[in-house]
């Protein structure tokens, strides 16, 4: 009698209290600090692709793009040893020569969550360094064997490299071998015509366009590419007229390699 009593006073609790209520989400799920963070990337002046790369490392002459990740109510910002100080969340600059590594530093304010943060005073500090190279010391520059992605058996070689132009004064990006059998020329004449995909430079990538040219095996390839990986690794997407060429008609495709020597 006494387990049948203990039983139904169990019972009779459940239906008072009901079970516990699994369902309490924590107000401080989720909840951050006040942290200064930004991301860098790199951008060229004309062209009309839109293409930017995320990179620490960027390109003496580029357009470089400072951006704060998160909205916040003020911003300082101070690049090297420039006077100028900056106070949006996103501005662009441009270096003009290789500086080797340049310290960037971002201050934000921002109201804290004081709820799940009493210790937070709303500021916050980051300070890291940006590095400008030369033209010569891109990472893309370098051989890649691979294939395209629709054709995985017939494997090639492509070469992107860099050489001077005594006409137009400044480095030129050259790519040789891309759709297979498109012919680059190691000496670049800007002022001619000459069988080469003329490249766009970025620290990890180029963005290039064959313009009408349609012979020496070359079929108005455009396109952007990047390393990814350590920089060991090259994605090339791109479009060509269609073979036997078609002026009305493109195909895209995908290169995928690994750097060789």
């Amino acid at each position: 009698m006494k387990k049948i009593i203990i039983g139904i006073s169990i019972i009779l609790l459940f239906f008072l209290y009901g079970c516990p209520d699994q369902t309490k989400v924590d107000p401080c799920s989720g909840a951050t600090r006040v942290k200064a963070s930004f991301t860098i990337s790199e951008s060229l002046e004309g062209d009309i692709s839109g293409f930017s790369i995320l990179s620490d490392t960027v390109l003496e002459g580029n357009i470089i793009h400072f951006k704060a990740d998160d909205s916040s109510d003020t911003y300082y910002w101070k690049v090297g040893s420039d006077t100028t100080i900056y106070h949006s969340r996103e501005f662009t600059l441009r270096f003009y020569q290789a500086y080797g590594a340049v310290p960037v530093t971002l201050i934000i304010t921002k109201k804290p969550n004081t709820n799940c943060f009493p210790d937070d005073k709303g500021i916050d500090t980051l300070i890291k360094n940006i590095y400008v190279i030369s033209f010569t010391n891109a990472a893309i520059i370098g051989n890649y064997y691979g294939c395209n992605q629709d054709n995985p058996k017939d494997s090639f070689v492509v070469n992107i490299g860099y050489n001077w132009d005594n006409n137009a004064l400044y480095f030129a990006y050259f790519m040789n071998n891309l759709d297979k059998g498109c012919r680059g020329d190691t000496n670049l004449n800007l002022s001619i015509w000459a069988p080469t995909v003329e490249a766009l430079r970025f620290y990890k990538g180029i963005s290039f366009d064959m313009g009408d040219v349609c012979d020496k095996g070359c079929n108005n390839v455009k396109g952007n590419a990047i390393v990814e990986n350590n920089l060991n690794n090259i994605k090339i997407s791109y479009n060509e007229f269609q073979t036997p060429i078609d002026y009305k008609t493109r195909v895209s495709k995908v290169f995928i390699g690994r750097r060789v020597q």
